[in-house]
């Protein structure tokens, strides 16, 4: 399906899932970035992060993909088991935490970090999760 095709077809349907972009990934200094509904300002964000982290921690990170339907919700895959896989998660957290643009607030729903096998979103070994932080946007709410 042509990317104005899907578009039209998904903003009838369920609006919600349409991409604003006719493609769902970039790779960004060797890290491919995925958003699963080819949304722009996912992938901004993603950017932000991976941008975010010293070379010497970003070149152990393969991808990162962030779940469109869980709303910021990421999974960061490594390229093996690594001592700094918990400086990587609690560095993209903060980073996350920081990227405020277009009324959104900085934060996410939870960073899953793994490594190995096949898949381009996430690793077959999971190493660790980090906790969802938005700072204090909701404690006013």
């Amino acid at each position: 399906m042509k990317f104005q095709e899907e578009r039209a077809y998904w903003l009838q349907h369920d609006s919600d899932k349409a991409p604003d972009m006719p493609f769902d990934s970039i790779t960004v200094d060797g890290v491919q970035l995925i958003s699963r509904y080819a949304q722009r300002h996912e992938l901004y964000r993603m950017t932000a992060a991976v941008n975010a982290l010293p070379e010497v921690l970003r070149r152990h990170v393969v991808s990162i993909y962030c779940d469109s339907k869980a709303t910021h919700c990421y999974c960061v895959k490594l390229d093996g088991a690594h001592p700094d896989a918990d400086a990587i998660g609690k560095m993209l957290s903060a980073a996350f935490l920081g990227y405020t643009k277009d009324e959104c607030p900085g934060g996410h729903n939870g960073i899953s970090i793994g490594y190995g096998g096949n898949c381009r979103f996430w690793g077959d070994v999971h190493l660790l999760d980090i906790d969802p932080d938005w700072g204090d946007y909701f404690d006013d709410m």
